[in-house]
């Protein structure tokens, strides 16, 4: 069995959501769709995929489920930092978007 534990800054610390159960690919799906559900409320100019240590594969896997919700003008893939990289690990990524 699987963890992957969903984390987001509040306050300026890293804080545990929750923990998706599965594998990678169905945890990579739900955590997307969870992310992009508010579609009306979502900037569909530009959208960021932030990652730590991900596969070609994983990323072309985040792309099309992300694409699959809302197809934005620019999506874009970015490394994350090295202290994002240390607490979050290999596979690691977040989609971040502006509400509109």
């Amino acid at each position: 069995m699987a963890l992957h534990p969903v984390l987001y800054v509040k306050d300026g610390e890293l804080v545990l959501k929750t923990i998706m159960i599965g594998n990678y690919e169905k945890a990579c799906k739900r955590y997307v769709k969870k992310q992009l559900k508010r579609k009306s409320r979502i900037d569909r100019e530009r959208c960021f995929v932030t990652y730590a240590d991900c596969s070609q594969k994983q990323l072309k896997q985040i792309e099309t489920v992300v694409r699959e919700w809302i197809d934005f003008e620019h999506l874009i893939f970015n490394t994350a930092s090295a202290t994002v990289s240390c607490n979050c690990g290999p596979n690691a990524f977040g989609v971040l978007y502006v509400r509109s």
